[in-house]
């Protein structure tokens, strides 16, 4: 009997093809006995199945939280506490500001298959966050685990941790406005790995100086890759889109908490990582050298301008193959507060000074101001 291990392929889809070489063949085929895949059941398992909650909103609304926790061990699993935080993108926790993370514990306990929902119905309003972030990109960090998982750890514990990202700001570009080229189709934006072609947008107005490209996408890609460029108007040349900020890290393609030790350039080989096939990726349009003014920000010669996205698939080999599945790309802006002047009307007005006439004068002007920023805002007009 052969025997094959399987620990490395644990959480994830797998497919095993058997060949059967012999030099004595005869053409009549062989007959494989007996065939079994057997897997051991944990005793003490917990898996988060599923998290609920807006993940792309505008700055300073509230939303709910749901977490779904199934036992899934041999044993009842008690004293299962979910606990949820939010960190900003340098890694401090924003929500909640009072404590390290917001908890529930599970009254009871659960049997094999049996589920329970963490949500403000059940847990209280403490399970609603977003009303005080501001504009930004943030990292939603969710666990489960029974009250004695040190001394009797779970078997099984890629499952009892779940990341999101959450963008929150001005939507500039949706997940609608796009359109599909050679080897593109539908159900989602889905590439086929092996005719080039591109997924290109709408053009867009970039009314705020901080827009951020955010691309949720799930591959598996052989001898074939993707990348981001980004344009000004409808006749200017295509810039690649390569660093998530100014301070060159990371690029549009790190996958977040993942380490390299060359960065990659484009989306390549597989996104499968942190028991999640699925990533978000993110990049800052004002660190494209040629758009930004070195801070991070556009140029002001951009601002209101018109630009153009497009995700490009292109195959390196005539074994090109696999699948890039973008879910949603989109474009927020991300600076919070910026309000312009944008008309005034009429111009120039006359009247005589009431220190002349001893009556009150008055005169009527229309102010017209533009919202810039993705937080809400009031413009206060001073007249000198």
């Amino acid at each position: 009997m052969e025997e094959l291990s399987l620990e490395a392929f644990e959480g994830y889809q797998t497919w095993i093809d058997f060949r059967v070489v012999t030099a004595n063949g005869g053409g009549q085929g062989v007959l494989i006995d007996d065939l079994a895949v057997i897997g051991n059941e944990y005793r003490n398992n917990l898996d988060i199945v599923n998290v609920d909650t807006v993940r792309y909103s505008a700055s300073g609304e509230e939303h709910e939280l749901s977490v779904t926790v199934r036992g899934i061990g041999l044993e009842e699993q008690s004293g299962v506490t979910v606990a949820a935080r939010i960190t900003d993108s340098n890694g401090l926790r924003v929500w909640p500001s009072d404590r390290t993370f917001n908890f529930f514990t599970i009254p009871g306990s659960l049997a094999k298959g049996e589920e329970f929902t963490v949500d403000p119905s059940t847990a209280g309003a403490d399970w609603k966050w977003g009303s005080d972030l501001g504009p930004g990109i943030y990292r939603m960090h969710i666990q489960a685990l029974r009250d004695d998982d040190v001394q009797v750890p779970d078997e099984s514990r890629a499952k009892n941790f779940r990341t999101l990202t959450l963008v929150l700001g001005a939507a500039l570009l949706t997940g609608d406005q796009w359109s599909m080229g050679d080897g593109w189709s539908s159900g989602s934006y889905i590439w086929d790995g092996s005719e080039d072609g591109s997924l290109t947008s709408e053009f867009f107005t970039v009314w705020n100086s901080k827009p951020f490209l955010v691309v949720e996408a799930e591959y598996e890609l052989i001898d074939a890759s993707v990348k981001a460029q980004v344009r000004s108007g409808n006749s200017g040349p295509w810039y690649d889109i390569k660093w998530r900020s100014t301070d060159q890290l990371s690029t549009l393609y790190s996958i977040p908490s993942a380490n390299y030790t060359q960065l990659p350039m484009y989306w390549e080989g597989s996104s499968a990582f942190d028991n999640s096939t699925a990533q978000t990726f993110f990049a800052d349009l004002g660190a494209v050298e040629q758009l930004g003014d070195g801070s991070g920000s556009l140029q002001d010669a951009y601002i209101g301008s018109e630009m153009q996205i497009r995700l490009t698939g292109s195959s390196s080999g005539p074994g090109s193959s696999g699948m890039f599945k973008a879910y949603y790309p989109s474009v927020f802006g991300l600076d919070d507060y910026s309000v312009d002047l944008k008309d005034i009307s009429p111009k120039t007005q006359n009247g005589e000074p009431s220190s002349l006439t001893g009556d009150t004068v008055s005169r009527t002007y229309t102010v017209k101001v533009n919202n810039f920023g993705a937080a809400s805002d009031s413009g206060v007009v001073d007249f000198v």
